[in-house]
């Protein structure tokens, strides 16, 4: 196995880079509800009048833009560009994705001594784990790699879920294999809340690692605001 490279020594110029849409992300997410709040305001676009059926979906079609972006924003740019950063502090391409990927930390979630994905069951109890192939010889990263790709190849999306009690909007985590004849490899159904929960104990990780000293404000404010949204 080859030695790493000393890792590169990273500025706040870096943290801009890697968090600035991240930081937009979570500051619509705190504002959701303001804007929810606002939907009589929205109700007369250029003198275009919204019908109620047409505010009726609002909630959600917003919701799921938040959702969406906060998986982009937090996940798959911050990864991106350290990997980046990593290679040009010649990390080869293997080294690069193994570094980036367990910065976040998620691999504390998938410990599998009482089944698959047993940690992440006892953090996130009301989870729905519909598949969850975790291959023999995964790279630390993987529980991160399957979270951050659902949103890199568009297969998160939100769907309505029969909890027993009620008919309840989740944010649905999917993915494939590849090669000619993909099945689903890791498909999880969480609750909004819990959705915000994990995206932001990663992002908060991934901070903390690349960013000991000074963390990277209001950002990490942001990641602790979280809020179950209304009326999705």
């Amino acid at each position: 196995m080859n030695p790493l490279p000393p890792a590169p020594v990273l500025t706040p110029a870096d943290a801009t880079y890697f968090f600035s849409e991240a930081t937009g992300a979570w500051l619509t997410q705190i504002q959701y509800q303001t804007v929810i709040q606002s939907m009589t305001e929205i109700k007369d676009i250029s003198g275009n009048k919204l019908s109620d059926a047409e505010l009726k979906i609002l909630p959600r079609a917003l919701f799921a833009q938040i959702a969406n972006s906060l998986g982009v924003a937090s996940l798959v740019l911050p990864y991106e560009r350290y990997k980046r950063r990593l290679v040009a502090a010649n990390y080869n391409a293997n080294q690069a994705k193994a570094a980036a990927g367990t910065a976040f930390g998620l691999n504390v979630l998938y410990d599998h001594a009482d089944g698959p994905g047993s940690n992440f069951r006892k953090d996130y109890p009301t989870a729905v784990i519909n598949t969850w192939n975790y291959p023999q010889g995964a790279p630390a990263g993987w529980f991160c790699s399957m979270v951050r790709n659902s949103f890199a190849h568009a297969q998160s999306s939100l769907e309505s879920y029969d909890n027993g009690h009620a008919i309840e909007t989740r944010v649905k985590m999917v993915n494939w294999t590849v090669g000619n004849n993909p099945v689903i490899s890791f498909d999880i159904l969480l609750t909004l809340t819990d959705f915000e929960k994990l995206i932001a104990f990663s992002l908060q990780n991934f901070i903390h690692t690349l960013f000991p000293a000074t963390g990277y404000e209001p950002l990490m404010k942001f990641t602790y605001l979280i809020h179950t949204p209304q009326g999705v």
